[in-house]
């Protein structure tokens, strides 16, 4: 299994978990890991890639308005003033 697949995995774990919670303090805890997991699965997936693809898939990864957003959730915590 390639590490995206085990990353896709996770992020699907923590949307199950967010399911369960209520909209708490642990629920935004889980909200959030989910959309960094979500985001992680572009690392890893770059990372399963032959080198000489990464250009174009960065460039593909950036069009994506979904993908975009979820950087933008998962990253919100470690950049917000």
């Amino acid at each position: 299994m390639s590490n995206a697949r085990r990353q896709i995995d996770t992020a699907r774990r923590y949307l199950t978990g967010l399911r369960a919670l209520p909209a708490t303090d642990a629920g935004y805890d889980q909200l959030r890991a989910f959309f960094e997991n979500c985001w992680h699965v572009k690392d890893y997936a770059k990372a399963d890639l032959d080198e000489s693809l990464h250009g174009a898939f960065e460039k593909a990864a950036g069009s994506s308005i979904y993908l975009m957003i979820a950087a933008d959730v998962a990253n919100r915590s470690k950049h917000v003033v």
